[in-house]
Order: structure tokens, then C-alpha cells, then sequence
């Protein structure tokens, strides 16, 4: 299990990397590397922390279930679906709970299955609020980097959430450029 999840964490650092330098495969190597490390930490958490006895069995399901909503969230804000800072928050918010948790069970009874928690709570809990902390715009300004009229109708589109039709605009801006580029409208 450890190893499934070390891999597909590796998988993720590069798709978040391909994503970010806007190489072609990052979105999807992302969107499937993340799903699948969510549902590794959801359905088997319990097995992947080697949980003995029901209060480490509970701690373990609970932090899967965290794990799970964290890389979901981030998921979410590199794909800019909407969303993403709800479950960045809540994912954040419970991961620093299991943190806590850890940390006091940890202190008071040294096992490698509250070490293992806190560590990885700890990783987990820095990049969420990592990821939150920077700036919606600076995703989409980095991505479409060679687009200025789309940052701008995007900027303008997310300060009027409302307005469907400065969502429209943006969108027909950017499909007119990959319309340009691919003969289509593709994405």
C-alpha cells in the first residue's frame, strides 16, 4: 500500500509540474493521478496506516477521508473547477485536526502509526494551505500567460460571479484562440 501511494504521489508532483509550466498531458495526468490517490486514501486508509484496534482504526478512516477531500481540493483549484475553496478549506481545516490529534497522541504514547499520521497530516496540512494561499489569479495568469485579453476577461468574470454574460465572453475568448491554433474547439 505504501508504495501505491508513494508512486501516485510522485505521479501527482510531476502532473502538477507539467501543469504548471503548461506542458500538454498535465491536466490529465493530474485529474487521474489525484482521483486515484483520493480513492486510495478514502477506501483503504485504514490499511495504509496499519491501524490496530478500534480508535486507530477510526483516526485512520477519518484522516483517509481528509486526505481524500485535501487532494480533491486541490485538484479542483489547478483544473479551476468550481468548488475548489470549499473543500480546500474544509480539507484544510479537518487535516490540521488530525495534526492536532496526532501530535497529542503521538507525544503520549510514541507508535510509528501516530509518527506515520502526524507526518504525513503535516505535509499534507503545508501544501493545502500552500495551494490556498496563492492567488486564483496567478493560476489562470500563469496558464494563459499568452492570452492577456482572457486574464483580463477572467478577472473581470470572477469579480461578477452573477454575470453570465462576462463568463460567456471569456469563454468565447479563449475558444476563438484555440480555434486559431487547432481549427476546432478543442481543448
Amino acid at each position: 500500500m505504501k508504495k501505491a501511494e508513494l508512486i501516485l504521489v510522485s505521479i501527482v508532483v510531476i502532473a502538477i509540474t507539467l501543469k504548471l509550466f503548461t506542458i500538454p498531458g498535465g491536466s490529465i495526468l493530474g485529474i487521474l493521478s489525484m482521483a486515484l490517490l483520493s480513492m486510495l486514501y478514502l477506501a483503504v486508509s485504514f490499511l495504509l496506516f496499519k491501524a490496530k484496534g478500534t480508535s486507530q482504526t477510526l483516526l485512520s478512516v477519518a484522516t483517509g477521508f481528509t486526505f481524500s477531500i485535501l487532494t480533491i481540493g486541490i485538484l479542483f483549484t489547478l483544473m479551476f473547477w468550481p468548488g475548489a475553496s470549499v473543500m480546500m478549506l474544509l480539507g484544510i481545516v479537518s487535516t490540521f485536526i488530525i495534526t492536532i490529534i496526532s501530535l497529542i497522541k503521538n507525544s503520549s504514547n510514541e507508535s510509528p502509526f501516530y509518527k506515520g499520521i502526524l507526518t504525513r497530516a503535516a505535509i499534507f496540512f503545508l501544501l493545502g494551505v500552500t495551494v490556498f494561499m496563492i492567488k486564483d489569479n496567478w493560476y489562470i495568469e500563469n496558464q494563459y500567460a499568452d492570452i492577456p485579453e482572457y486574464i483580463e476577461a477572467y478577472k473581470k468574470a470572477q469579480a461578477d460571479p452573477d454575470n453570465e454574460e462576462l463568463r460567456r465572453e471569456a469563454n468565447a475568448i479563449l475558444d476563438s484562440v484555440y480555434r486559431e491554433q487547432y481549427g476546432d474547439e478543442r481543448r
